[in-house]
């Protein structure tokens, strides 16, 4: 679960450091878009780490800590790529179009192979409800 983080604290910095690039139509209200469409799947993520633990007989508290760490990856990936792509301002545009991919690939590879037969239709409805909240967050950058 660390290692997926980094892609995601990767588009978290890099969508930051382009407020301070000053590319054209990108606000602040666009980096937070940003950081809370992250953060909103990350709750599913920190989920999927503290259930099993709890489940396994390990206490709340515990659980609820180690996902918490599992995520620290995400921060320093974030500010990995704030500096980077503040220092080699040329490569923003591929920086950014990196961290999409990888966001993509972390869907792709990770997430749907994962749905299972039997709840097929449920994790479909899930996906199209999560794309539309995506989807409003992206029209809100836009806006």
């Amino acid at each position: 679960m660390p290692l997926h983080n980094i892609p995601e604290g990767l588009a978290v910095g890099v969508s930051f450091s382009a407020i301070t690039a000053g590319i054209a139509n990108y606000s602040v209200t666009s980096a937070f878009m940003v950081a809370l469409g992250i953060g909103i799947q990350n709750i599913p993520d920190g989920t999927s780490v503290s259930l099993p633990l709890y489940r396994d007989g390990m206490s709340r508290t515990k659980s609820f800590l180690i996902a918490q760490s599992s995520g620290i990856m995400e921060f320093l990936a974030a500010i990995v790529g704030y500096f980077i792509t503040t220092a080699v301002r040329t490569m923003l545009p591929f920086l950014l179009t990196f961290a999409a991919g990888a966001m993509i690939t972390v869907v792709i590879s990770e997430l749907i192979p994962d749905i299972a037969p039997e709840n097929r239709t449920i994790s479909n409805i899930g996906f199209i409800i999560g794309f539309a909240a995506m989807m409003i967050l992206d029209l809100a950058i836009t806006i």
